[in-house]
């Protein structure tokens, strides 16, 4: 956890110079269309907080904590599920109102993702862990790079260039189509773990 919070800050960072960008960038890539640039800033403003929830996600799994991680990955989940349901039934299922209930999910996930940082006394920056911490990371930089390219650039690319009916069309398909991905996200922690620990004969079964 320590290690974590070092490399935290690392992420903190690079978090608001990427978010600090993408602020300036969002009246361009919204078209002139308010409700999507006002979403589109409060995500990249939220930015430096992601970074660090996803590094505390992989402390989850390396500390083999899978009950926690089950429920923090549920939580956004049956949140938005349930809350655009009742939305829906009374009248009042907007973009806005819709975003604002996914965000409030993640952010309800991510208060109780943080409970696994007590405990472990006042945080301290130690050099040689963010060191090994940014070489590993802008190793496996191109390959998260190019995932996420692939499941939110095109989003990203058709705000200005599509009406925002038909984007809003596609956004819904492709959340529906990234379903089976649940099935194999959840495996994939427990089994990097195992193979990080040394039980490679995992790989090819």
């Amino acid at each position: 956890a320590a290690g974590s919070i070092v490399l935290g800050a690392v992420l903190i960072a690079v978090g608001l110079a990427g978010g600090t960008a993408g602020f300036w960038l969002a009246d361009e890539l919204a078209g002139g269309r308010s409700t999507v640039e006002t979403f589109l800033k409060i995500g990249f403003a939220l930015l430096p907080f992601s970074l660090f929830i996803g590094l505390v996600y992989s402390l989850l799994g390396g500390l083999e904590e899978w009950r926690k991680l089950i429920v923090t990955r549920l939580i956004p989940v049956i949140v938005s599920v349930v809350g655009i349901v009742i939305l829906f039934v009374t009248g009042t299922l907007t973009v806005g109102t819709a975003v604002a209930v996914t965000l409030g999910g993640s952010f309800a996930s991510s208060v109780q993702l943080l409970s696994v940082l007590r405990g472990h006394g006042r945080p301290r920056f130690r050099r040689r862990v963010a060191r090994e911490g940014v070489a590993f990371g802008l190793r496996t930089w191109v390959g998260g790079l190019a995932s996420t390219a692939n499941t939110r650039l095109d989003q990203l690319v058709m705000i200005p260039a599509v009406p925002a009916r038909e984007l809003g069309l596609y956004a819904v398909a492709v959340t529906l189509s990234s379903v089976p991905a649940l099935l194999t996200g959840a495996l994939a922690p427990p089994l990097l773990t195992r193979i990080a620990q040394g039980d490679r004969a995992l790989v090819p079964r």
